[in-house]
């Protein structure tokens, strides 16, 4: 193992020039080193087809309208500012400053 440590850019080359590496341990095989192959998904196009459902009418201009009022009237566009959800702060944040800790060795102040 020890060996292999401190051969491993040469064990990867030779694994890259086809050759086959096994490491072992107190002369019994543990590991092989082999070459990464990424795996290939292969897309088949219709995959979706038949479990998907739209409505006839969901583009139309009824259906972009009443869509658009629930959203307008949503609480994500509140009508009036004061409704809005986020309460501003009473005062402006003031950060206090930190105090840093005593170095190792130091002298305290009495």
């Amino acid at each position: 193992m020890h060996e292999a440590k401190s051969q491993l850019s040469r064990l990867v080359q030779a694994v890259l020039d086809g050759e086959e590496v096994i490491i072992a341990r107190n002369g019994a095989p543990v590991v092989q080193i082999t070459k990464y192959a990424p795996t290939k998904v292969q897309r088949k196009p219709g995959a979706w087809e038949g479990k998907l459902w739209l409505a006839e009418d969901w583009d139309s201009p009824e259906t972009n309208r009443t869509i658009n009022e629930k959203l307008q009237n949503s609480v994500l566009f509140p009508a009036e500012p004061e409704t809005c959800a986020v309460n501003e702060p009473q005062r402006p944040y003031t950060a206090t400053p930190k105090k840093r800790p005593a170095k190792r060795g130091a002298k305290r102040k009495p």
